[in-house]
């Protein structure tokens, strides 16, 4: 599918820190992902049906600001991934005419029902060097930690069902995850990275073979180094310096991709395994690196004292200074860089004693600032909305029980759209008309709640009117269908339902004679 193409050339730059621009384009409809440094800083789109304006007409309320803004790209990323046809292309080092920022993670979270889920049977792992990407899941700190502990030693059925949320939250965010390339899915003789060929499986081991592995195994748990022909996919040399680390319920193999044109070693790595005192300098490096919050970051606790926080940030502060890494070799200046970078981000937060506790207000307790309780708010309705349209084409196909199912689900979700009541109130009344009188009077009167709410709508005209002539109240009917007409001439139910009513008129004046001949009979 190429909505789905689109999302993993969008997610490949963010992972990779680059800066350019996808394209998918059909015929004369376009949209274009910008991304400058491995940020997407703007959505460009020419569909109507996509245009602020667009987002206006249903979010009255919602006008200008953080929260518009994030539902318009929300509305273009996820009708992007119904996209499956078009022409997808990617455009390196294109720069953005203007620069909207939008975080990929959180636009993803909002589309998660069009997004790929992982394979049943799998055994899910979180890729360590982009745990970052991870942490900035919108689905609580407890659910994050729980996937960054992901090693590939469960199934993904236990991974989903003993998750600390709910099932549907889990596999949300593992989909999510999927997509942005930070998780890894196998089988447990071998796990496979999602971008990259399966891998050959650990070599057997004697039985008399010694405990200890020989001088060329750098232990993660057990490594053994085998040479391979390069992958396919070039992600792999990205993701991990030329060399393709899988996982084994034996350990982590390190497979070099060799010869004299394999990218670099990948910093990371070679500051793990990096003799002293380099070891030392670099020990908080994975914990750094997958922490979830600020305080996990300085290795402290929410209940700790701004003291012992600041402690905290100047022992690493003093470690992983950049200066200490000057006539280091440039990768291993980078790493200390940006260790730093996020040791100093965390102590500027957690310095300031109202910063702090807003923090651990968000953070610890899961409060929701007034712009995240409004990004709630637009996710929900765009969630909605492709369950009304799902509907839309249930309802169309005859399937009246899915359909009345998804029209419920919408209308609790958005209880003052007007659309969705009236849909869910004719599926009522369609199944329950004749067998509960009482339940179809109550779906009836939700349809026409909604007219009265809104006359604007013609297809809630056509639902009341149908409704009508279920009835026997023909003249109603007529009434509102041509009402549905006057709001939208071209409305082809409206029409159709109005020459059904005037066949049925002509069927009955013809059966009982006409005016004149009930007095004078017929000769």
């Amino acid at each position: 599918m190429n909505g789905e193409q689109v999302m993993m050339e969008l997610c490949r730059m963010v992972r990779e820190g680059r800066t350019g621009a996808v394209e998918w384009r059909q015929d004369k409809r376009r949209r274009l992902f910008f991304v400058h440094a491995g940020t997407l800083v703007l959505i460009q789109s020419n569909l109507r049906s996509e245009s602020p304006e667009r987002v206006k007409e249903r979010m009255p309320g919602l006008e200008s600001g953080q929260a518009f803004d994030f539902a318009v790209a929300q509305l273009r990323v996820t009708e992007a991934f119904r996209e499956a046809a078009g022409e997808v292309l990617v455009h390196p080092d294109v720069e953005a005419p203007s620069f909207e920022p939008h975080d990929v993670v959180a636009l993803l979270w909002g589309a998660a029902e069009r997004l790929p889920v992982p394979p049943p049977g799998c055994y899910p792992r979180i890729v360590p060097r982009l745990g970052v990407l991870v942490a900035r899941l919108p689905a609580g700190g407890d659910v994050v930690r729980y996937l960054l502990e992901l090693d590939g030693s469960r199934p993904l059925e236990d991974v989903i069902d003993f998750g600390p949320e709910e099932p549907g939250v889990i596999a949300r965010a593992l989909s999510v995850a999927l997509v942005l390339g930070a998780l890894e899915v196998g089988t447990e003789a071998d796990l496979v990275s999602v971008h990259g060929a399966a891998r050959s499986p650990a070599p057997e081991v004697a039985a008399d073979a010694p405990l200890e592995p020989p001088p060329d195994v750098v232990r993660a748990r057990t490594v053994a180094v085998e040479p391979v022909a390069p992958p396919d996919e070039e992600e792999d040399h990205a993701r991990f310096g030329g060399a393709t680390v899988t996982v084994n319920f034996g350990g982590t193999r390190i497979v070099p991709v060799g010869g004299a044109a394999a990218a670099a070693p990948d910093p990371l790595r070679a500051a793990v395994a990096a003799p002293d005192p380099l070891r030392a300098a670099f020990g908080p490096l994975l914990r750094i690196l997958q922490a979830p919050d600020h305080f996990a970051v300085l290795g402290t606790t929410w209940q700790d004292t701004t003291e012992t926080h600041r402690r905290a940030y100047f022992t690493l502060a003093q470690a992983l200074h950049p200066d200490r890494f000057t006539l280091q070799p440039m990768d291993m200046r980078d790493v200390a860089s940006e260790l730093f970078d996020r040791v100093r981000a965390a102590w500027e937060v957690l310095s300031d004693d109202e910063k702090r506790e807003a923090y651990i207000g968000k953070v610890i307790r899961g409060e929701r600032s007034e712009d995240e309780q409004a990004m709630d708010r637009v996710r929900s309705i765009l969630d909605a909305e492709a369950d009304f349209k799902r509907g839309v084409a249930e309802l169309t196909a005859g399937r009246l029980p899915a359909a009345h199912e998804l029209f419920q689900r919408v209308a609790t979700a958005v209880p003052e759209e007007a659309e969705f009541s009236a849909y869910a109130g004719f599926t009522t009344f369609r199944l329950q008309h004749g067998r509960d009188a009482a339940a179809a009077a109550a779906g009836a009167a939700k349809v026409q709640a909604a007219v009265q709410a809104n006359e604007k709508l013609d297809n809630v005209w056509v639902l009341h009117g149908t409704v009508l002539r279920t009835l026997g109240d023909e003249g109603g009917a007529r009434y509102a269908f041509i009402a549905a007409l006057k709001q939208r001439p071209s409305n082809p139910d409206a029409a159709r339902e109005l020459k059904r009513l005037d066949r049925e008129a002509a069927a009955t004046e013809s059966a009982s004679g006409g005016f004149f001949s009930r007095f004078f009979g017929k000769k």
